[in-house]
């Protein structure tokens, strides 16, 4: 084997071995980006308890085994919502998680494991338009003004 063969040879080794420790490294960050963000989840779910549906809301319900991609309903003046194969559910003052579960618990009378989530698509407007509820927001990401 000449000097120049053997040069090549271990030019064409060094490259496969920075090749898969790139490629080692961006699946390690990869795997840190996903338990970071795995991590944070919890935190945004919390609010589901935290806010209480009111009249006026707009909830947004998937019923995901079924493909449904989603409907809206607005909670009437006595805090009602009417869904199919439920009924009419009086939903003022639940949070979120609340009416997630009882949605499931309902739809388990007539579907097989029902998969549900909840969501509040819009707010109901303030009775009074200079009475704004306050209502906690998070945000995720570069903020110019961290806390603001």
């Amino acid at each position: 084997m000449r000097i120049a063969e053997f040069q090549s040879l271990i030019s064409e080794r060094r490259a496969r071995i920075l090749r898969q420790a790139s490629l080692f490294s961006l699946t390690a960050l990869a795997i840190v980006v996903l338990a970071g963000a795995a991590l944070a989840a919890p935190e945004t779910r919390a609010t589901g308890d935290d806010y209480r549906v009111q009249p006026g809301d707009t909830l947004e319900v998937h019923l995901w085994n079924e493909g449904d991609e989603g409907h809206d309903f607005v909670v009437d003046a006595q805090g009602n919502v009417s869904y199919p194969l439920v009924g009419v559910i009086s939903v003022k003052g639940m949070s979120i998680r609340e009416i997630t579960e009882r949605l499931t618990a309902e739809l388990s009378k007539h579907l097989k494991r029902p998969r549900v989530s909840v969501s509040v698509k819009a707010f109901a407007a303030p009775a009074d338009p200079t009475a704004v509820a306050a209502k906690r927001v998070f945000v995720l990401g570069a903020v110019a003004k961290p806390g603001a």
